[in-house]
């Protein structure tokens, strides 16, 4: 997987357009449904089906038509090659043998990832990272702590580097440093396919005190 760079910006500008401050549920798509043609649902179909056609997909919430989904704690996301699911996030200033920095401290996230694929899914960190400030120029962001540095991977927390097979189902937590004023975060993950195109992108919100 890699980072699409770019969906941090549309990300905001749907957020600063208004969108951001109302998810959509996820029954919204299908009420849509009924009010358009035959001819545009047709095409989504053969457009969905061109780029999941190598997985199983799941039964979660899936990306919407503007190539967003939006979650909460609790949520099944399925993406084109998992499902997900983060099962809580808390806040600490230490977890095993790391400790924040001064004015900082850590969102750990209990995260549940299961492959829908038709193949092992190649895995890293930064696959799954966390915008702690959208109003900030560049978007505030941050990456797991054990990114780039595996010696940071302590108890639970899933390796930097890791492949998941088929059908393979992983709990583990991600852990991050951010500001200790952060509170509201969003954790995201950018589809990317061997074309060196990226797809949807998935979101989960949720408050840290």
């Amino acid at each position: 997987m890699k980072r699409n760079t770019t969906a941090l910006l549309c990300a905001l500008t749907l957020l600063l357009a208004g969108c951001g401050s109302s998810k959509p549920a996820t029954t919204e798509p299908e009420e849509e449904k009924p009010a358009a043609t035959t001819e545009p649902a047709e095409e989504k179909t053969e457009e969905t089906t061109a780029t999941t056609s190598s997985g199983r997909g799941g039964d979660g919430i899936k990306a919407d038509d503007s190539g967003y989904a939006y979650g909460y704690i609790g949520d099944k996301m399925s993406d084109a090659f998992f499902d997900f699911t983060v099962n809580s996030a808390e806040s600490a200033q230490s977890y095993k043998d790391y400790t924040a920095a001064e004015g900082n401290k850590l969102v750990i996230v209990d995260i549940t990832i299961h492959n829908t694929f038709r193949g092992s899914v190649p895995m890293f960190a930064s696959d799954f990272y966390v915008v702690y400030d959208w109003n900030s120029d560049p978007v505030a962001y941050a990456d797991p702590i054990n990114n780039e540095d595996a010696s940071l991977t302590f108890g639970d927390m899933l390796p930097n580097e890791y492949s998941l097979a088929i059908n393979e189902e992983v709990n583990g937590l991600l852990v991050y440093e951010v500001p200790e004023s952060s509170k509201d975060i969003t954790l995201l993950f950018d589809e990317y396919f061997e074309n060196e195109e990226f797809g949807d992108t998935y979101e989960v919100d949720f408050t840290v005190k």
